[in-house]
């Protein structure tokens, strides 16, 4: 992320831009995070208000030592709009990735903007950094969410297919998703039509 050259990277139409993220829009971020309910869409949880508040410091805290796999989402004027975090890992010799999505300002929901972000940030993985698989889990609770990944190539991972990995001690029920490059590159290649 470090290369200026690189960036911005805009949407098409100019609505969007992703940026690294950078040390002073993790005040930004707090101020969202104040908002138990939006921490339960960004965590995939229903855990109490409380929980969710102490699991938003220690996310804070893990955001500013990996803003090096952070991504800002941004209006053309770099109004903070939200961010997409990714972690790589290797499977069967090759880079995949695990994502997520917040976007704070509530305002530019169901406006299109995440689906923007989500498909800038793909194409980003994909032909900037090599990946061949990107996958990521939201709560099933989060339709909105589903639906943009839906939109964006992401198919469902069934249960029977779910590595160990893939639960956690929350008991809030998850929804796995996950989009191969080839997929992805079929997709953007029939929409360029």
């Amino acid at each position: 992320l470090r290369r200026s050259s690189e960036w911005p990277v805009r949407s098409q139409d100019g609505r969007i831009l992703l940026r690294p993220l950078r040390s002073y829009d993790l005040d930004e971020v707090a101020r969202w995070m104040e908002d138990p309910q939006l921490l339960r869409l960004a965590f995939g949880t229903q855990q109490d208000d409380a929980t969710v508040l102490r699991m938003c410091k220690v996310y804070l805290s893990e955001m500013d030592a990996a803003r090096s796999s952070i991504l800002a989402i941004c209006t053309p004027l770099e109004q903070l709009l939200g961010f997409f975090r990714f972690s790589f890992f290797q499977n069967n010799g090759l880079r995949n990735a695990r994502v997520g999505i917040m976007l704070g300002r509530m305002e530019h929901w169901n406006q299109g903007m995440g689906t923007m972000a989500v498909e800038l940030a793909l194409q980003f993985l994909f032909e900037r950094k090599g990946c061949r698989r990107i996958e990521l889990d939201t709560a099933e609770f989060n339709e909105r969410a589903q639906r943009c990944f839906r939109k964006c190539g992401f198919e469902p991972v069934p249960r029977e297919r779910r590595h160990p990995w893939m639960e956690s001690s929350d008991q809030t029920p998850k929804v796995w998703m996950e989009l191969a490059r080839e997929r992805w590159k079929k997709r953007v290649t029939t929409d360029q039509r």
